[in-house]
């Protein structure tokens, strides 16, 4: 099976350069065009899907109950976990507690995916092995490729955490800077426009929000 397929990669390259294209230069047609490469490379990747889908589906017939028994063992002390996190981390005063309840939900989920799939730790090292070798190649692009992307993605996410405050992390305090923008509060920000965050009846909606509180008084 062919581990890298440069079609794929390079429809989802320019889907992403075509896409900042557009925020950097608030054009709509490229955003659009965008979204259509995007969908090219999905619709290029069914052969690899059908592979694996046949692949699993093989894993699938040779589970054992036992495996079976502890995969839903984990996933349902996951819940458990997660349930506990939702009402520990409503007081400041449980914040350890539940940093801990979180992380040991996730640990529990991924146990459970991996005794299903009865995936074991260097399961991966020896499919490489196994890879042809004019193969090698195309895998350690794949593999370097995939390890860049996770690097920036993970320096951009912790850059300057003890600086800015935690009330404007992530996504929800994204959008909350943008609905104040709309109420005129800071850089002005037109209300139809292609740029970051989401669409701009969304932002409005926090906008509208943000003008009871803070009007209202």
């Amino acid at each position: 099976m062919k581990i890298f397929h440069w079609e794929k990669v390079i429809y989802i390259t320019a889907s992403m350069i075509i896409g900042s294209a557009s925020i950097l230069f608030n054009n709509v047609f490229a955003a659009f065009l965008a979204v259509f490469c995007s969908f090219i490379a999905f619709k290029s990747g069914k052969n690899l899907k059908k592979l694996n889908a046949e692949e699993n589906l093989s894993r699938i017939n040779n589970v054992s109950n036992s495996r079976i028994v502890l995969a839903i063992s984990f996933f349902i002390y996951s819940i458990v976990l997660s349930i506990i996190t939702v009402f520990l981390s409503t007081s400041d005063s449980f914040f350890t507690l539940s940093l801990i309840s979180w992380l040991l939900s996730i640990i529990l989920l991924v146990l459970s995916g991996l005794s299903y799939d009865q995936i074991r730790l260097f399961e991966y090292v020896n499919r490489l092995k196994a890879i042809k070798i004019q193969d090698h190649k195309e895998a350690v692009i794949e593999i370097s490729t995939i390890f860049i992307i996770t690097s920036i993605a993970f320096y951009l996410r912790v850059a300057y955490l003890d600086i800015v405050p935690v009330a404007v992390h992530g996504d929800e305090g994204e959008m909350g800077m943008q609905a104040l923008r709309v109420l005129g509060i800071g850089e002005p920000l037109a209300p139809f426009r292609v740029g970051w965050g989401s669409s701009s009846k969304f932002i409005l909606l926090y906008a509208s929000s943000y003008y009871k509180i803070i009007w209202s008084k």
